[in-house]
């Protein structure tokens, strides 16, 4: 970060989900590549050869983790604060429908990735809902 003059701007936060933003600040950019893969899809996947089962498995729809991540950036996301996450190109219009449902009044789209399929979820804030649960 050096390099780039960016130390005093930038705050990496590493830790378990949401608990590890606890300074009460609001945030302005959020990226979380969680695992997002559904359990039934797991063994006929070459990918889960060579990773850790615990980075890859998503749960029954793959979203065990995404979604407590979404419903808790409400209390943490900043008034217009972006939150991008990799999610499985089977997904796309249940996280999207999820997303809208937690953030009404957001930006919500999904970017694809380099082969074309939907990859990322960015919800794009457009209201304080900052500490307002």
């Amino acid at each position: 970060m050096d390099k780039y003059k960016i130390a005093r701007r930038v705050h990496l936060i590493q830790g378990d989900l949401s608990y590890a933003i606890c300074s009460g600040d609001a945030v302005k950019l959020a990226c979380a590549n969680l695992p997002y893969i559904p359990t039934h899809r797991l063994q006929s996947l070459n990918v889960a050869k060579f990773e850790p089962r615990i980075a890859l498995e998503g749960g029954e729809e793959g979203l065990d983790y995404i979604k407590p991540l979404i419903k808790d950036a409400k209390s943490w996301l900043a008034a217009d604060g972006l939150l991008l996450l990799e999610i499985d190109a089977n997904q796309e219009f249940v996280a999207t429908d999820y997303a809208t449902e937690q953030f009404p009044n957001a930006s919500i789209q999904v970017i694809p990735d380099l082969a074309g399929h939907p990859r990322i979820l960015s919800i794009q804030n457009h209201e304080d809902t900052h500490n307002s649960l």
